[in-house]
């Protein structure tokens, strides 16, 4: 058997199956298809965009989403920010040190510990009234955060 099995030819049977280099060629091509969008999926965990083209690569995945704050004002997610309109400049994910939430009568918040120039800072996103638009907003957070927490700790 061990010959058999070793043989680098591609033996009769290849022959009888019609369009078998066809079919052969397909094959490969979704193999080949599939491991390039397996190393780009893991390319998207690792880079803390440096050049166009990682930055394309990863907003390729992460793409900008505009998202419901209180009072239906925008706040914006990035592959390495967050920015919301009464915010003096936006948090970049790499300035986050710690996240909570809390409702103050009634009304939901999330804090971000941001850490700039030195010193800590408690920056407050007011968030939607609206069930769904807070899940969509931690949701994206927990992604976004997420990728550049990896990324970071490659």
């Amino acid at each position: 058997m061990r010959p058999i099995l070793t043989m680098t030819s591609e033996g009769p049977w290849f022959h009888k199956i019609s369009h078998a280099q066809e079919l052969e060629q397909t094959q490969w091509n979704r193999y080949e298809q599939g491991f390039l969008q397996f190393h780009e999926n893991v390319l998207v965990f690792r880079y803390l965009p440096t050049t166009a083209d990682e930055r394309s690569l990863v907003e390729k995945y992460y793409p900008e989403i505009r998202l419901e704050a209180a009072k239906g004002r925008p706040v914006t997610f990035d592959c390495e920010k967050i920015t919301f309109e009464q915010w003096e400049a936006p948090v970049y994910y790499s300035e986050i040190r710690n996240m909570t939430t809390e409702r103050e009568w009634g009304k939901p918040w999330l804090n971000l510990t941001v850490e700039r120039n030195g010193s800590c800072d408690v920056w407050t996103l007011p968030l939607s009234q609206k069930e769904n638009a807070q899940r969509r907003l931690f949701e994206v957070l927990q992604n976004y955060f997420g990728r550049y927490t990896a990324a970071a700790e490659y």
